[in-house]
């Protein structure tokens, strides 16, 4: 993609952004410790920084922007570029601030399986801590306030929960 030339955005990246597709699992950002990755409010979607360069999640790709909020190398906003993609992150269970918590209270699903095979699963509500991106799941992870390693999901499971446990058992 030519990042100079506004019309080769438009017709590569944008159409990827615009496509009716399903929303896409985020995929390993350039920065992933606890404080590097986080919810950003204005744009509605992820950061992942370094403290100097900054990158948002945008439709299926991470995309460098520059200190005036635009696709670096480009005169396209962030913003403009969110409005136009069809697949939203949920935003109340990913209020990662840039300490790596989520301070309100989410619902995850907490799976537990017996020496008999039966599988339990609980719905707390809790915050998350220490969230971070996992490189061998591929995955946002966090520390429950009761110690539980969750993981996040941009899907759902059947109870309702984007953040679970059952992926690390």
């Amino acid at each position: 993609m030519q990042t100079k030339d506004n019309s080769a955005l438009s017709t590569s990246f944008l159409k990827s952004v615009t496509d009716s597709n399903s929303l896409n699992q985020i995929s390993d950002p350039p920065y992933g410790n606890t404080g590097q990755i986080y919810w950003d409010s204005t744009n509605q979607t992820l950061v992942s920084t370094n403290g100097t360069n900054r990158y948002v999640w945008v439709g299926s790709s991470w995309m460098s922007i520059n200190s005036t909020n635009l696709i670096t190398g480009t005169n396209q906003n962030v913003s403009r570029l969110m409005a136009l993609s069809p697949g939203k992150i949920p935003t109340k269970d990913l209020q990662i601030n840039s300490s790596g918590q989520i301070t309100t209270t989410v619902r995850i699903s907490d799976v537990t399986a017996s020496f008999f095979g039966f599988i339990t699963v609980k719905h707390p509500t809790t915050t998350i801590s220490n969230i971070s991106w996992d490189t061998t799941h591929h995955c946002l992870t966090g520390t429950t306030s009761s110690w539980l390693q969750v993981v996040y999901s941009v899907y759902p499971d059947q109870y309702g929960s984007y953040w679970s446990d059952a992926i690390l058992k």
